[in-house]
């Protein structure tokens, strides 16, 4: 179920047999799409979503990502995905992430770093106006 919370979004996770690898743990890739998932959902609920930038001619763009795992989930694992923006660095918003197991234990974490691009000038804009009204 989706959290609440302005200020940390969570969200539950049945991995699916399509998610896992050849040793029947999830794969990073799909693990960083559920990352990904959870942000976008909580930025529509800032009304900071994709859309609503691109709506003034914005785009959200990942610029990176760094995560730990200290256990790779299995098939039929219910993960819960914490995220929540951490602060403005530059130009760019952060954003972390926090995983925990059906025992509620952290799994794992990351950092994501986000810039605001200008859909025109297909350049970066400051990032604290978009935060302001927050």
């Amino acid at each position: 179920m989706p959290g609440t919370s302005d200020k940390i979004w969570t969200e539950d996770i049945i991995v699916r047999s399509y998610d896992i690898d050849q040793y029947g743990r999830l794969s990073p890739l799909p693990l960083c799409d559920f990352l990904l998932d959870a942000a976008g959902n909580h930025a529509q609920k800032l009304g900071l979503s994709l859309h609503d930038l691109q709506s003034r001619q914005y785009t959200w763009v990942l610029s990176r990502m760094i995560l730990k795992m200290d256990i790779y989930p299995v098939w039929r694992d219910t993960i819960t995905i914490h995220t929540w923006p951490s602060g403005i660095e530059k130009l760019f918003a952060l954003r972390d992430f926090e995983i925990t197991d059906e025992q509620n234990r952290v799994i794992g974490a990351g950092v994501s770093a986000w810039l605001v691009i200008d859909v025109e000038s297909r350049r970066p804009v400051r990032i604290k106006p978009f935060f302001e009204t927050l």
